[in-house]
């Protein structure tokens, strides 16, 4: 949902949001913060939804729900899933962390 305006989401108090669709234009599902609830299809199911991952991340809310986020945390569940086949812990960062290598650093081989 990277590509749905701010704009179009109505705030109707501190916890509740009203989010569009991405597929269905004038659908609009309510969103709340406070309790973790989606009212679209996954959000019906108790699941974490791409809705409440838009609210989660424009508009800096909490939720009970959500998953893992942090880079141990990304790189644990890929662990389990993957086994030996894990990437290592660098494949999980997010392009903002800060303490990702800096390619000036890196000394430069020529042959």
């Amino acid at each position: 949902m990277r590509d749905v305006d701010t704009g179009s989401v109505t705030v109707v108090d501190d916890y509740t949001f009203l989010v569009p669709s991405k597929t269905r234009k004038s659908t609009m599902y309510t969103v709340d913060a406070q309790f973790g609830l989606c009212s679209c299809p996954a959000g019906h199911t108790g699941a974490f939804c791409k809705h409440q991952a838009f609210v989660h991340e424009r508009f800096k809310e909490a939720f009970q729900n959500a998953p893992a986020v942090t880079l141990e945390d990304r790189h644990k569940l890929a662990v389990l899933a993957l086994g030996p086949k894990c990437p290592n812990k660098d494949f999980f960062r997010d392009l903002q962390d800060q303490d990702v290598c800096d390619s000036r650093s890196v000394p430069i081989q020529r042959h």
